[in-house]
């Protein structure tokens, strides 16, 4: 094993071969941060992914497998171990498992910005220290800052499904610090990673409890005024319906009320096969997606043209096209509207 002073001139010859590439990448995960912050959505995610993927791949062969100094089989599990780390996110580009957020409120979003705070000063660390520049250990090129804002993400994100990912970041952010970063080398900078680490192993046990926890049963004494919340028009929804012979139709569904504790109102602007199928075949199942759970309703609906409740929803889908729409080439009006009596509940983990 190297002594303390071999290990800080590996990082400080490493640092002086790459300058000024430290900075440079330093300034791509701020940017991807504030594009984050500012861009909801897939594009976010898979630009956040992209260069995740790349800044993994860059510290896996350039800072493990060609840099001298280091032992040769450390050098060659590590590298393997942030390929492996780079492959799993480029997978997930595809596959979509994860999806990063800036949180919109709670302790999620507070955690969020601390979080980036002390990303931020994680190079400083080493002049506060008194350490020269070229000692400074930097997010973007070196492991340890890069394994902690990865962790970051996943603590915050709005689903985390990529439970081995999660774990091989685990593993080098939980031993390494209190074991060897810290009292070997005194490279203090990594108790920020230890504590990211710490607060994940958290997260992540409670995700594979909470997924083993998950009930295939359904409630059937309903309340759904405990979960007003989640038919806001934000929150992401599917409605499956079947033809009398089988075919399974789904569709996003924004407008979508709570008229009563067991009755769901579900605005029609823009549904064909959808409506035939509630014609003929009544039962359906909404599904709304709301702080990584899934909540699934089942029941039994109607489709009404006429009468009280759907006087209302053409004047509540007026109002919308008139004050919230983006596109106003596209008209909003309410077709007709679902009126759904619920008498299947379950809550799903993500």
């Amino acid at each position: 094993m190297l002594s303390k002073i071999e290990w800080w001139e590996v990082i400080a010859t490493y640092n002086e071969s790459i300058f000024p590439l430290q900075w440079i990448g330093l300034l791509v995960m701020v940017c991807i941060t504030g594009y984050l912050m500012f861009e909801k959505g897939k594009k976010a995610n898979i630009i956040i992914k992209a260069t995740l993927l790349t800044i993994n791949v860059f510290i896996g062969i350039r800072f493990f497998f060609l840099s001298e100094g280091f032992p040769l089989p450390l050098r060659i599990s590590q590298g393997i171990l942030f390929l492996s780390i780079a492959l799993l996110i480029g997978l997930d580009i595809k596959n979509n498992k994860l999806q990063f957020q800036f949180p919109k409120k709670g302790w999620k979003r507070a955690f969020f910005v601390i979080g980036i705070m002390m990303m931020m000063i994680y190079p400083f660390v080493g002049g506060i220290l008194g350490k020269e520049m070229r000692y400074w250990i930097m997010p973007g090129t070196l492991p340890c800052p890069t394994t902690a804002y990865t962790l970051l993400l996943f603590i915050t994100a709005k689903r985390r499904n990529n439970k081995l990912l999660f774990f091989l970041l685990l593993v080098w952010a939980v031993p390494f610090p209190p074991l060897v970063q810290i009292p070997k080398y005194h490279v203090y900078e990594d108790g920020i990673m230890f504590i990211l680490g710490l607060i994940g192993l958290v997260f992540f046990i409670k995700d594979i409890i909470a997924k083993k926890g998950n009930s295939e049963t359904w409630e059937n004494n309903i309340n759904l005024k405990l979960h007003k919340e989640i038919f806001e028009i934000k929150k992401d929804a599917v409605l499956a319906t079947a033809s009398n012979e089988g075919i399974v139709n789904i569709v996003p569904i924004h407008s979508k009320h709570l008229i009563a504790i067991d009755k769901i109102l579900i605005s029609d602007q823009f549904m064909d096969k959808t409506k035939r199928n509630v014609m003929n075949n009544p039962y359906v199942t909404l599904s709304i997606m709301d702080n990584e759970k899934i909540y699934k309703l089942g029941g039994k609906c109607i489709y009404k043209t006429s009468g009280f409740l759907y006087a209302m929803a053409v004047r509540g889908a007026k109002k919308y096209a008139k004050n919230n729409a983006t596109n106003k080439n596209i008209k909003i009006n309410c077709k007709g509207i679902i009126l759904m009596k619920v008498n299947k509940f379950r809550i799903e983990n993500i």
